[in-house]
């Protein structure tokens, strides 16, 4: 065992460890302690500092600057680092709840950043709870994400299947961490295949059937020799010159230069997508956000829904299939009466003319369809033929990847589904989405701005705030908002729902079978940490990973649009005041809704008898959890009791008293805190 009692009166870090691992402290502080340890089935020795930070801006200071020097000039500099403990203090206004408004430190989160920056540190890829800070104080409770475990590129590099852990804290103030390094080799695993771009710029490609083996097996590798061997040959050259270490100097270097551009290629393909088309450069800081991505993204345990945690990989696997087989996509929901026809036609006045039709059915030409081909990108995520746009096989199974929704997510309602689809199916709906595209804006009405060419997402914004406006000040309630949070809308997707809307267009019966094939005959592998697992056919849902589907999607929501226009003509509830002329109802952000009514309690009952009518008619409905209440006038009781009787949540605008710049001050908070943990891999 170990202190910093000899720098610290109150000793506040102790550290304890197995006597079978090797644990040398290098340095000492009031706030940290640097040590070097060896774990004995762990070959490469690391550097971990544990931090016990000051809860003053001075001290934190101080804290920030002790970590610049050690990681520019400790001993261990050049060693896999992690940093682990309590640093008091914030990185962003997200890491922060608070139910009464609070003041928040700008300059300490920027503070905290940048030492973050300069030290070239990121955020250890955690799991469990997001807050690991609360005050209990039952009057004003506050909960911050002050505890965090950091790594550098070292780390990561060395040891990329690290997590760190977080636990409730219990009757403590602080979550206790475990960080999980995953020494041991992963066991072997078929993982699906993909071709990556840079293979075909090998001079020997099409000759070769054995190119990746033997020219690029591990690309990081060989690119790394390479550029040691051109330093050798270069510090000969510039203590000995001669004409032999010229002509080797330059061999070395021309092939060094060819692994480095076919790494770009690799890294660029595990990137996202748009990252050096806009203009970034092949640089040690990209290299390091594709690893922190990648590490964020697997998945090495899930909770049930009885909240017990489950390590082993085989029950994990079929806790994933079972989920997306059992509960969504191959599930056709038998609680569903889909709309009839003449029940769209009531509500939905468009119709396709004869001029229409033609474009619609028309066979799409061969510049078409080259220019479809070429306008989908390179390299985008990879499908279950394992090709990326300029490479065509097969056609409609589909690859489910699962993308974690919040920071920590351990269980399955916490990732998002993006499905990897062949690219010849990309291709066909691209196709068939250039043909929606042309009656979509007449066909939806203006209060959906999503995925509709010529619509401004900010408009909604604006007209939204202008209809909250005032919302927090006391007064009499007459206006009220819900935030409706849909359940996994896009995999629930009722296809005789879907199909009816497109008949009661009247759409050429011919396009919508086109669109019917697409969507009802697809069949699912999972992809669990790079591994394709399960496999089953499809029974409802549309797929986020193509255009057609983001048509298809927003037709859908125009309905429950139309719904709630209608629900006001026949009084099931009444009009928020300023939404009288021209009427509106509601806004709709792609798959984000936000209605907005008188504030009585028999609107409220209206809206949502509406919204079990739809959810029974097209399969998907609202997460009543997670739709918050709004009410005008301050009157955080009522909004309390009305949002219990409706099994709502209680909504909040975070706007301080008296402070007319809260609202902008917090988005900007949000939108740069947001920017930064993109810049810094976290995100």
């Amino acid at each position: 065992m170990d202190s910093n009692y000899c720098s610290s009166d109150l000793g506040q870090i102790w550290i304890v460890w197995d006597p079978s691992m090797s644990v040398l402290v290098f340095s000492r502080t009031d706030q940290l302690m640097l040590c070097s340890i060896k774990i004995p089935n762990i070959l490469q020795s690391f550097a971990v500092t544990f931090v016990y930070g000051r809860n003053t801006e001075v001290g934190k200071r101080l804290l920030w600057d002790d970590i610049r020097r050690l990681s520019s000039t400790s001993p261990l500099c050049n060693t896999p680092w992690l940093l682990v403990g309590d640093f008091n203090q914030i990185a962003s206004v997200t890491e922060h709840y608070s139910v009464l408004p609070s003041n928040l430190s700008l300059r300490g989160f920027e503070d905290l950043q940048e030492c973050l920056r300069d030290s070239n540190l990121v955020d250890l890829p955690s799991r469990g709870v997001l807050f690991t800070w609360s005050n209990h104080q039952q009057s004003n409770p506050i909960v911050r994400k002050l505890d965090r475990a950091i790594v550098d590129n070292n780390w990561l590099s060395l040891f990329p299947n690290t997590s760190a852990i977080f636990y409730p804290h219990g009757d403590s103030n602080h979550a206790p961490c475990m960080v999980m390094m995953n020494s041991q080799p992963s066991p072997s695993k078929k993982k699906s295949f993909k071709y990556f771009s840079f293979r075909s710029s090998h001079p020997e490609f099409l000759s070769s059937m054995e190119l990746n083996r033997k020219r690029f097996s591990n690309i990081q590798r060989r690119t790394s020799e390479s550029l040691a061997f051109v330093e050798d040959i270069q510090s000969q050259l510039l203590l000995t010159p001669s004409d032999s270490l010229f002509r080797e100097e330059h061999v070395a270097r021309k092939k060094w230069k060819f692994f480095a551009a076919a790494l770009e290629s690799f890294y660029k393909q595990k990137s996202r997508i748009k990252w050096l088309k806009e203009g970034d450069a092949n640089t040690r800081f990209f290299h390091r956000v594709v690893i922190a991505h990648h590490a964020k993204n697997l998945i090495k345990f899930l909770k049930g829904e009885d909240g017990v945690r489950v390590d082993n990989v085989d029950k994990v696997k079929g806790m994933i299939v079972d989920y997306y087989y059992s509960d969504l996509l191959g599930s056709d929901g038998n609680h569903t009466t889909p709309y009839s026809v003449d029940r769209i036609n009531g509500l939905h006045p468009f119709r396709c003319d004869d001029a229409l039709k033609q474009q619609l059915v028309a066979i799409p030409s061969e510049e078409e369809i080259i220019q479809s081909l070429f306008s989908m990108p390179k390299n985008k995520a990879l499908g279950l033929d394992g090709f990326p746009g300029h490479l065509l096989r097969r056609f409609n199974t589909t690859a489910i990847t699962l993308i974690p929704k919040v920071l920590g997510a351990n269980m399955l309602p916490q990732f998002r589904l993006v499905a990897s689809c062949h690219t010849i199916y990309k291709l066909i709906t691209r196709l068939i989405s250039r043909r929606l595209k042309l009656f979509i804006s007449q066909a939806v009405q203006s209060n959906q701005v999503g995925f509709i060419k010529g619509r401004l997402l900010c408009e909604n914004v604006l007209l939204a705030f202008e209809l909250v406006d005032n919302f927090h000040i006391e007064g009499e309630t007459s206006r009220d908002s819900l935030q409706i949070d849909l359940s996994k809308a896009y995999d629930n997707v009722n296809w005789e729902f879907l199909l009816n809307i497109l008949v009661a267009l009247d759409l050429p019966s011919i396009f919508v079978s086109w669109i019917k094939v697409c969507i009802s005959t697809p069949s699912y592998n999972v992809a669990f940490n790079g591994e394709l697992i399960g496999f089953f056919n499809g029974k409802k849902g549309i797929r986020q990973g193509d255009l057609m589907s983001s048509h298809l999607f927003v037709l859908v929501m125009d309905i429950m649009s139309k719904s709630h226009d209608k629900g006001v003509v026949n009084g099931l509830f009444q009009l928020h005041p300023r939404c009288v002329a021209p009427l509106i109802t509601h806004l709709s952000f792609a798959d984000d809704v936000l209605v907005f009514f008188d504030g009585a309690e028999s609107s409220i009952a209206g809206i949502m008898a509406i919204l079990d009518d739809f959810k029974a008619g097209s399969g998907f409905g609202i997460n009543r959890e997670k739709t918050a209440l709004l009410i005008d006038g301050g009157n955080s009781s009522r909004t309390m009791e009305l949002a219990d009787r409706f099994g709502l949540k209680q909504g909040s605008l975070h706007v301080s008293d008296g402070d007319d710049d809260g609202v902008d001050f917090l988005r900007r908070l949000r939108q740069t805190a947001k920017i930064r943990e993109e810049l810094s891999g976290r995100e």
